[in-house]
């Protein structure tokens, strides 16, 4: 019963989330004057060298999606296991105590993030700005999907587009 909403919410967050709604947004981005923005203002750009671990967070967070997916893979026995090994002792009479299962707090907490990054695609899909970082100003090489189906295969890095800019 699991395996489904887990599965549903590590696709909408791994392709909807960081694929689609972010290709879709580049693909709406046009290069304009730089806005203010306060954080620009008080953090310099990323150097060449520190570029290399911009994604270091986003590559986190695929390494949990893949142990979350792998706990609904295994199946009710293998969670079973992997529950046994974080279970709360019994209670002081020997009743045993009654805590929600470890699978069952993943997805809830996976749908809820997946609903939130739905969300927060809706709102910088329908608001564009334009870009306050050097490699979305006017003159800069940008490099957008080139077809609205370019939207649903391209797999850039993070910091390579320039459409996701509501939460930056």
């Amino acid at each position: 019963r699991q395996r489904g909403p887990i599965a549903g919410a590590l696709l909408l967050l791994a392709y909807g989330a960081l694929v689609v709604f972010r290709n879709l947004a580049y693909f709406r981005y046009r290069a304009g004057d730089r806005l203010r923005d306060a954080g620009f203002e008080a953090f310099a750009e990323f150097t060449p060298a520190e570029l290399r671990y911009a994604d270091t967070p986003i590559h986190l967070t695929y390494a949990l999606d893949g142990a979350v997916f792998l706990g609904a893979v295994i199946g009710p026995s293998g969670v079973a296991r992997l529950r046994g090994l974080v279970r709360l002792p019994a209670r002081a009479d020997g009743a045993p105590e009654h805590h929600p299962h470890l699978v069952t707090i993943l997805r809830r907490m996976l749908c809820v993030y997946a609903l939130g990054h739905t969300l927060r695609g809706f709102t910088y899909l329908s608001t564009t700005l334009p870009g306050s970082a050097d490699h979305c100003l006017p003159g800069a090489a940008l490099d957008p999907p080139r077809t609205l189906l370019e939207c649903f295969y391209r797999v850039s890095s993070v910091n390579g587009n320039c459409g996701d800019l509501i939460f930056s």
